[in-house]
């Protein structure tokens, strides 16, 4: 049989009287609290609106997704992206659009290749064979590359998103990790 028996609270010496519904004077409670023992475990600090808030802990394995830089691309099939294959879109001005180009070359896909990290281009590919991106703006147009640039945004180019053509044009290309003789 255990018996549970109740820890008795330490008694506060009081310097004053507590008035007479048991509420502790404002003008001596002071007084009484500068001398009565600390309990540091249950002290509360009052918070302020300047106090910082604290930061959201991150989960394993999730990082934060960082915006893209200017000229970024990436390559789109169906909806999905992170292959080898794909329409060529380009992240311009804090929104991602689309290449069409009736004049799209192997040099500018060579570009795209290369800024993806792949070092092989295998071909360029025109009128929309990957899909055509409707439901992004046509960014880029007559984009002639030599093939030296770092991004698709160094090579000449119409101005931003003036366009003569539409998204049955949208450009695309097919990178490899590996020298392909013919696709």
């Amino acid at each position: 049989l255990i018996v549970k028996t109740p820890t008795p609270r330490p008694r506060l010496r009081t310097t004053t009287e507590a008035p007479a519904r048991g509420w502790a004077d404002p003008a001596t409670s002071l007084d009484r609290v500068d001398r009565a023992p600390v309990n540091r475990s249950v002290m509360l600090v009052p918070t302020t609106a300047a106090s910082p808030k604290p930061r959201k802990r991150e989960r394993k394995g999730q990082r934060r997704k960082k915006k893209p830089r200017n000229g970024a691309v990436r390559l789109m099939d169906g909806g999905s992206r992170g292959q080898s294959w794909g329409r060529v879109e380009v992240y311009v001005s804090g929104e991602w659009g689309t290449v069409c180009d009736d004049g799209w070359s192997s040099a500018a896909a060579t570009v795209v290749c290369r800024q993806l990290g792949f070092p092989y281009m295998v071909r360029a590919s025109k009128k929309a064979e990957f899909g055509e991106g409707t439901s992004l703006l046509i960014l880029l147009d007559d984009v002639q590359c030599s093939g030296q640039e770092k991004t698709l945004l160094e090579c000449a180019h119409a101005e931003v998103g003036m366009h003569n053509c539409s998204h049955e044009e949208d450009a695309g290309v097919v990178c490899s990790r590996e020298e392909v003789a013919d696709w």
